[in-house]
Order: structure tokens, then sequence, then C-alpha cells
């Protein structure tokens, strides 16, 4: 996305000069979806522009957690007196990421209650069900968070954190409610390989061989492939798992 936001970069300034728009607009706009790091640049530039201005500590916290780095995300979302909804996701988020299950769920909970983002606080609560082989439970927050999407910018599908929920599902679920939720994920998001993959490998385990091929030669369209994909459908017409 940088490559298309660098150039409306160019176009915006001088439009901000011309009609005394604030200078940190796009950067305002863009930082309306936490963790995207198309929008760092611009993001950093409005904080040092402004650094007194806690708008951005949220923002560059997120930022910091997408990029792995959870000791800053921490630090930054430490210097808010009153953290606010997406400020509480962060933290889960953040605890999610730790595995600090425990600290994690009431967060992600307050920040629901908050009003916080959805589909990543759902999607975050179905990678901890997901890791406590809460499987009733790790279903029903990922149909959650496919009704909530929108694919729209503000709320497109959070493949980062549903990728390990969903790989999870796939592989220990139920495999027939397994196979249900993926089939409705690729209605959602059919531009995502992975999704085609998990679905075969529950297809595998309902023994539906010929089903798991189809989800297979799907995965080909990508230009991608299993290489043991010819073994494991064929260890599954033999009957064995």
């Amino acid at each position: 996305m940088g490559d298309i936001l660098d150039p409306l970069a160019g176009v915006e300034r001088p439009v901000e000069t011309l009609d005394h728009l604030p200078p940190d607009r796009l950067a305002r706009v863009l930082s309306g979806r936490l963790g995207d790091v198309a929008a760092s640049g611009f993001v950093e530039t409005a904080h040092r522009s402004a650094p007194e201005n806690l708008r951005w500590i949220v923002p560059l916290a997120g930022l910091a957690l997408a990029t792995g780095d959870t000791a800053r995300a921490d630090s930054l979302l430490g210097m808010l007196r009153t953290p606010d909804a997406r400020a509480l996701l962060l933290s889960g988020l953040i605890a999610t990421a730790r595995n600090e299950r425990a600290r994690a769920r009431p967060l992600l909970v307050r920040a629901l209650a908050a009003g916080a983002d959805t589909t990543r606080a759902v999607a975050a609560l179905a990678v901890l069900d997901t890791e406590d082989s809460l499987w009733s439970r790790a279903l029903r927050d990922v149909w959650g968070v496919l009704a909530a999407t929108r694919n729209t910018f503000r709320s497109a599908l959070p493949r980062d954190l549903l990728a390990p929920a969903l790989e999870g599902i796939a592989l220990q679920a139920p495999p027939a409610a397994a196979d249900s939720l993926l089939a409705a994920a690729i209605v959602v998001r059919p531009g995502w390989p992975k999704l085609y993959e998990l679905r075969a490998a529950a297809l595998l385990r309902e023994k539906r061989c010929d089903d798991a091929v189809r989800q297979f030669l799907a995965l080909k369209e990508f230009g991608l492939e299993r290489e043991d994909g010819p073994e494991l459908v064929e260890r599954c017409r033999r009957g064995g798992t």
C-alpha cells in the first residue's frame, strides 16, 4: 500500500497548503486502522511535528505492536492517563502476543464494552480460545469476526490474528464445524490462499478426499502448492489420517 500512499501524499500536501487544511490530515485518516504499517511514515511525521499531542500515542503503539515491539507499544500506552477503547484493545493484543492469557481476556472484554474494533478484539479472543482448546468458543468467535467484517479500510478481515486461530481450528476442532467455518471465510476473503490450504486439512480429517483435492487445486491458482498434497490425499483415500 505504501506505493499508492506515497504519490497520494505528494498530491495531498499542495492541496493542504492551498486550502489551509491541517498538514496531518492524511495521518489522521490512516491512523484509523491500528497497526497498518503503510501509515507509519505519516503517523511518525505527524507525531514529530506535534510531540505533545497525545492523539498519536495509540497509533504509534499500534505500529510498534505490528512490528513485534511489544515493549515499546506497552511503554507508549503507559503515557496515557485514561485509556480509551483503542488503547484497551492494544493492551489486550499486547497481552495476547505475549501469551498472557489471564491478562488478555479481561482487557479484550473491556475494550469491546468500550466500543473497540469488534473484528480485532473478537479475533484475539479466538486466538486465546484456540490456545486453550475451547473449540466451540473459538468457532463462535471466528463466526462473529466474519459477521462483523465489511472488507473496508476500517473494517478489514484481521488476517494476522485469524491465521493462528484458523490453523488450530482446521487441525484440531471438530472437522465438520471447521470445514463449514473455513468455507464461509473463503466467501468473505476469496483472495487469501491460506484458507484453501486450511480447508483442505479439515476436509482430509473428514475423509472427504476429493473435496480436499479441489482445495489444493484452488491453491495452485495462486501459484502455491503443498508438496505433500498428493501424499496426504493418497493417505486419505487409504483411510489413514
